[in-house]
């Protein structure tokens, strides 16, 4: 909804004055300019690339021509790619945000377990959780980005594979969860079904999607085990 659309919009101006505010501003200033984003630096990307302002005017527009589900994710691709139709306007962050490369989105729970970890090391140090803190700390200790370092990015024309997991005995459990795992950090959409509560209960506690009836349709692939010891 434009309610729904405006909260992010103003979300988005929260952030920008918590990175770059003059900058922001300076290009905000101009009606000419639909959105603000972060530039490269030394053909280095921004650690939180992606993040940008925009009108909401511009918003409602890219949410009217994304007729795609590709095109309606991650704030509208679709911006990018008609320059003809969107006129952006970039800023450079300040040094440190250029300093790692480093995925920060989290779409697996390759990417949770990064996030957490991460928080909890912060947390250890009585630092707040931010951008900034998150750098430091990775700079200090590189091997956290093992964790999801290899989690696959689907890129806007790649249609994502799905996987349902059948799981009846409980023996499976730890083999279907490590699969399940893998598979979500190869740009696999999981989901389980299974009757038994404590699985449910095993399943959701693990973070991975649930169905409630089984239907095979839509999955590019099923994993089921026998149901027998």
């Amino acid at each position: 909804s434009s309610k729904e659309m405006h909260k992010q919009v103003v979300g988005a101006h929260i952030f920008a004055k918590n990175r770059g505010q003059e900058g922001f501003n300076a290009h905000l200033s101009d009606k000419d300019i639909d959105a603000v984003s972060f530039s490269k630096k030394d053909s280095r990307d921004v650690i939180h690339e992606g993040m940008c302002v925009y009108r909401k005017k511009c918003w409602e527009l890219a949410d009217k021509i994304s007729d795609k589900p590709n095109l309606r994710e991650h704030q509208f691709p679709i911006i990018g790619l008609m320059p003809d139709m969107f006129k952006i306007a970039y800023v450079v962050d300040d040094d440190i945000f250029y300093k790692i490369k480093h995925r920060m989105s989290v779409d697996t729970l390759a990417d949770l377990k990064f996030m957490n970890i991460v928080y909890n090391k912060l947390k250890e140090k009585n630092k707040e959780f931010n951008m900034k803190n998150v750098v430091e700390l990775l700079s200090e200790k590189p091997e956290l980005m093992d964790i999801n370092r290899d989690v696959h990015q689907i890129t806007i024309d790649e249609k994502q594979r799905k996987a349902l997991f059948v799981l009846k005995n409980r023996e499976n459990l730890d083999t279907f969860f490590n699969m399940a795992y893998e598979l979500t950090k190869n740009g696999v959409g999981v989901r389980f079904f299974a009757e038994n509560e404590d699985i449910v209960k095993a399943i959701d506690e693990k973070g991975f999607g649930i169905i409630d009836k089984i239907d095979k349709n839509g999955f590019n692939f099923v994993i089921e085990d026998s149901g027998k010891l």
